[in-house]
């Protein structure tokens, strides 16, 4: 690519789908005992090429062995292996050509700069380094004038010239009028008939908007295949979902479209929050219990708590406290794509990967953002969906912290900090724009789930290693040689159009 795509400032997460089938190797002739020992020494041994070739091999033995539960041992763990290297792709010398073609002006001491671990998401495997894919367009992240040679290019700022006009207006008047939007979605995928099993069950759930503050009249217009719907649509809640169960066997057509179809209402939120008027928390509470605790994705640590402490001084207003938090975070540390499928294989919280590399996009800052908040006593939470500004529309993330006299209090740290991409902004403008993310919300919302950490309906226990972001078609299955997950989670997309009357 010869610029940062428009899509990756959104954070979508660019997933390198590859078929476990195609890459199997042959285990005739061998024990698939020594494979599957051999797969978790290299595993333990950071050595992820070698242990996911291992555990392939292992599984197809185990197949031929008729020992479908070692075979089921071994394909969990060429999964998970496989997680680790689906977006660490790069290694070094591929890694410096990418530099080369995007950046013809580096010279060997910026390139070499650039792929250091301050700069650069690199793991080590088999005696090698390898490199996030998404490598180049930190590069322009990381770059204040490299980002902005590309909105300049494109004549387009952004985010920040659809809000900067509305963001003017509030603050010559002290008040910002209430805007509604009515959007249909469309979200779908088709699925291969060859590359699901013979047989068995196909578990599949499916993301939808659910009602929030922000968000009303969600409406499920179709949902298709409708005689295998299990459970839901779940429109109402902490996360919006429908859950199907098909038999692969009934599938006789080339292809399995799984599609909904839906229609809401979102407003922009308003709150014009007096900080004098905030009432102490109700530490007993479920919901204070709940929000200042850890989660999967949203860890409260000793090393969290600590910055935080530094962060906010000796204020003990949690309004202003949060507002210390939020403005540390825009400030510090640039926008970043990051490999989500290496942290969910890995078991590294999407919070403490920021607070130990500085690395970081939307759900990463805004998980940061609410780990920081926990830490010192403020209930906190992160929240997804899509943002659907025109012809920017994408995933998306962005977090919310309690105030009893005022509710949830939205606050989105990365749209804040994508005003610094804007070729055409003054620094007044930026001050406006950063302060509105603080404490606002735009209309243009389609929110799924209102906790990264909160389950599916029903739970997928772990049949599913990549929970955090519920944006796509989530799949599963017992019977499946390749991974279902990984594979068909691509084939996913939602549309959605503004039908709003004018």
């Amino acid at each position: 690519m010869s610029t940062v795509s428009r899509h990756t400032i959104t954070g979508m997460l660019c997933f390198l789908l590859f078929c476990l089938l195609c890459m199997y190797c042959s285990a005739d002739g061998n024990d698939p005992e020594i494979f599957f020992s051999k797969g978790i020494e290299a595993r333990n041994n950071n050595q992820y090429h070698t242990a996911y070739d291992s555990f392939v091999s292992a599984m197809e033995g185990f197949l031929k062995a008729d020992n479908p539960e070692m075979a089921q041992k071994s394909f969990t763990l060429a999964k998970e292996t496989g997680w680790i290297l689906t977006e660490m792709t790069l290694n070094r010398t591929e890694a410096e050509k990418i530099i080369q073609t995007n950046l013809p002006w580096a010279d060997e001491d910026q390139i070499q700069n650039y792929l250091t671990p301050k700069n650069a998401i690199q793991m080590q495997s088999d005696n090698e380094t390898w490199y996030f894919s998404g490598l180049i367009n930190n590069i322009y992240y990381h770059n204040q004038s490299l980002i902005r040679s590309v909105t300049e290019k494109e004549q387009n700022s952004y985010f920040f010239d659809q809000m900067i006009p509305v963001i003017r207006e509030k603050n010559l008047t002290g008040t910002e009028k209430p805007v509604s939007h009515t959007y249909t979605g469309i979200g779908s995928a088709s699925i291969p008939r060859d590359t699901l099993p013979a047989n068995g069950i196909l578990r599949a759930w499916i993301p939808l908007p659910t009602e929030t503050d922000s968000q009303k009249n969600v409406s499920v217009l179709f949902l298709e295949p409708a005689e295998y719907l299990v459970s839901g649509p779940h429109t109402t809640g902490e996360i919006g979902v429908a859950y199907f169960e098909i038999p692969v066997k009934d599938i006789r057509t080339q292809n399995l479209t799984i599609s909904v179809s839906v229609e809401f209402t979102t407003n922009n939120r308003i709150l014009m929050v007096d900080p004098n008027k905030i009432r102490p928390y109700d530490t007993n509470s479920d919901l204070y219990r709940t929000y200042t605790g850890s989660q999967d994705n949203i860890k409260v640590t000793p090393g969290i708590r600590a910055l935080a402490l530094s962060i906010i001084g000796d204020e003990k207003n949690p309004y202003f406290m949060a507002k210390r938090i939020y403005d540390f975070i825009i400030t510090t540390f640039p926008y970043s794509n990051v490999p989500h499928t290496y942290l969910a294989a890995k078991g590294i919280p999407e919070s403490e990967f920021m607070h130990t590399t500085g690395f970081g996009d939307c759900g990463t800052q805004s998980t940061y953002f609410t780990a920081l908040c926990r830490s010192v006593g403020i209930p906190a939470r992160t929240c997804g969906g899509y943002q659907l500004f025109p012809g920017e529309a994408g995933p998306h993330f962005w977090a919310e912290f309690y105030l009893p006299e005022y509710g949830w209090v939205p606050v989105d740290v990365t749209l804040a900090e994508a005003g610094d991409w804007a070729y055409n902004a003054t620094e007044e403008e930026l001050a406006l724009y950063k302060e509105y993310y603080f404490g606002n919300l735009d209309p243009y919302r389609c929110t799924i789930q209102n906790d990264v950490d909160q389950v599916l309906i029903p739970d997928p226990g772990d049949d599913l290693l990549f929970t955090v972001a519920f944006q796509s078609l989530e799949t599963a299955s017992d019977t499946a040689t390749i991974d279902p997950e990984l594979t068909y989670i691509g084939l996913w997309s939602y549309s959605f159009t503004d039908i709003s009357k004018e």
